[in-house]
Protein backbone atom coordinates (compact mmCIF):
# COMPACT_ATOMS: atom_id res chain seq x y z
CA UNK A 1 0.00 0.00 0.00
CA UNK A 2 2.83 2.45 0.82
CA UNK A 3 6.50 2.82 1.71
CA UNK A 4 8.20 4.37 4.27
CA UNK A 5 12.11 4.73 3.07
CA UNK A 6 14.78 6.55 5.27
CA UNK A 7 16.39 8.86 3.31
CA UNK A 8 20.22 10.26 3.71
CA UNK A 9 21.15 13.68 5.12
CA UNK A 10 24.58 14.14 3.97
CA UNK A 11 26.36 17.18 6.52
CA UNK A 12 27.66 19.79 4.30
CA UNK A 13 29.48 22.64 6.00
CA UNK A 14 27.72 25.07 4.08
CA UNK A 15 24.49 23.81 3.84
CA UNK A 16 23.22 19.81 4.43
CA UNK A 17 22.28 17.56 1.46
CA UNK A 18 19.09 15.59 1.35
CA UNK A 19 18.70 12.80 -1.41
CA UNK A 20 14.92 12.36 -2.54
CA UNK A 21 14.77 9.60 -4.76
CA UNK A 22 17.06 7.74 -7.31
CA UNK A 23 16.18 5.96 -10.76
CA UNK A 24 18.19 3.25 -8.97
CA UNK A 25 15.69 3.27 -6.13
CA UNK A 26 13.69 0.07 -6.23
CA UNK A 27 10.42 2.68 -5.28
CA UNK A 28 11.28 3.99 -8.61
CA UNK A 29 8.61 3.93 -11.02
CA UNK A 30 9.23 6.55 -13.23
CA UNK A 31 9.14 10.18 -13.87
CA UNK A 32 5.80 11.99 -14.78
CA UNK A 33 6.52 15.52 -12.76
CA UNK A 34 7.84 17.17 -9.87
CA UNK A 35 5.43 19.77 -7.82
CA UNK A 36 5.34 21.51 -4.65
CA UNK A 37 2.02 21.01 -2.56
CA UNK A 38 1.87 23.57 0.52
CA UNK A 39 -0.05 22.51 3.43
CA UNK A 40 -1.64 25.25 5.75
CA UNK A 41 -1.03 24.50 9.72
CA UNK A 42 -3.92 22.50 11.17
CA UNK A 43 -5.49 22.32 7.56
CA UNK A 44 -6.07 18.79 6.18
CA UNK A 45 -6.20 17.92 2.28
CA UNK A 46 -8.99 16.11 1.35
CA UNK A 47 -8.54 12.04 0.73
CA UNK A 48 -7.40 11.80 -3.00
CA UNK A 49 -6.95 8.03 -4.86
CA UNK A 50 -4.92 7.81 -8.00
CA UNK A 51 -5.63 5.13 -10.51
CA UNK A 52 -2.45 5.44 -12.32
CA UNK A 53 -0.12 7.89 -10.42
CA UNK A 54 2.43 6.34 -7.82
CA UNK A 55 3.54 9.36 -5.34
CA UNK A 56 6.75 9.96 -3.80
CA UNK A 57 6.63 12.38 -1.36
CA UNK A 58 9.51 14.06 0.74
CA UNK A 59 9.01 17.34 3.26
CA UNK A 60 10.41 20.59 1.67
CA UNK A 61 9.53 22.59 5.05
CA UNK A 62 7.60 22.15 7.96
CA UNK A 63 6.30 18.50 9.25
CA UNK A 64 3.37 17.00 7.55
CA UNK A 65 0.70 14.40 9.01
CA UNK A 66 -0.33 11.54 6.17
CA UNK A 67 -3.03 9.72 6.82
CA UNK A 68 -3.54 6.48 4.42
CA UNK A 69 -5.90 3.47 4.14
CA UNK A 70 -7.17 1.31 1.37
CA UNK A 71 -10.34 1.71 1.65
CA UNK A 72 -12.38 5.32 2.72
CA UNK A 73 -14.09 3.18 5.36
CA UNK A 74 -10.78 1.30 6.95
CA UNK A 75 -9.09 3.35 10.11
CA UNK A 76 -6.01 5.27 8.36
CA UNK A 77 -2.59 4.86 9.05
CA UNK A 78 -0.41 8.17 10.15
CA UNK A 79 3.01 8.78 8.70
CA UNK A 80 4.74 11.77 10.56
CA UNK A 81 7.80 13.12 8.51
CA UNK A 82 9.24 16.67 8.15
CA UNK A 83 12.19 18.83 8.39
CA UNK A 84 13.85 17.15 10.88
CA UNK A 85 11.96 13.20 10.39
CA UNK A 86 13.16 13.21 6.79
CA UNK A 87 12.31 10.21 4.83
CA UNK A 88 10.61 9.16 1.65
CA UNK A 89 6.97 8.00 1.88
CA UNK A 90 6.14 6.34 -1.57
CA UNK A 91 2.06 5.41 -2.24
CA UNK A 92 0.95 3.04 -4.55
CA UNK A 93 -2.27 3.42 -6.85
CA UNK A 94 -5.69 2.51 -5.64
CA UNK A 95 -4.54 4.17 -1.90
CA UNK A 96 -6.63 6.59 -0.31
CA UNK A 97 -4.45 9.14 1.80
CA UNK A 98 -5.08 13.08 3.25
CA UNK A 99 -2.65 15.15 4.62
CA UNK A 100 -2.02 17.98 7.40
CA UNK A 101 0.16 20.97 8.00
CA UNK A 102 2.02 20.70 11.42
CA UNK A 103 4.25 23.50 11.51
CA UNK A 104 3.23 26.86 10.91
CA UNK A 105 4.56 26.70 7.25
CA UNK A 106 4.39 23.48 5.77
CA UNK A 107 5.99 22.48 2.33
CA UNK A 108 5.80 18.67 0.63
CA UNK A 109 7.05 17.66 -2.92
CA UNK A 110 5.55 15.00 -5.20
CA UNK A 111 7.96 13.00 -7.43
CA UNK A 112 4.88 11.87 -9.15
CA UNK A 113 5.30 8.53 -11.87
CA UNK A 114 2.98 10.09 -14.29
CA UNK A 115 1.86 13.89 -15.09
CA UNK A 116 -0.85 15.37 -13.49
CA UNK A 117 -4.11 13.79 -15.48
CA UNK A 118 -7.32 15.13 -13.74
CA UNK A 119 -9.26 12.23 -15.25
CA UNK A 120 -7.63 9.54 -13.34
CA UNK A 121 -7.72 11.05 -9.88
CA UNK A 122 -10.71 10.68 -7.32
CA UNK A 123 -11.66 12.64 -3.97
CA UNK A 124 -13.88 12.67 -1.01
CA UNK A 125 -14.01 14.83 1.68
CA UNK A 126 -12.24 14.34 4.89
CA UNK A 127 -13.07 12.56 7.62
CA UNK A 128 -10.91 10.79 9.95
CA UNK A 129 -12.55 6.70 9.29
Amino acid sequence: MYKVIERKTILVENGNVKRGLRSSDNSFEGFGELYFTEVNKNKVKSWKRHTKMTLNLLPVIGDIVLYIKRDLLDTPEEVIFGSDDYKLVCIETNVWFAFKGIADVNVMANLASIEHDPSEIENSPYCYN
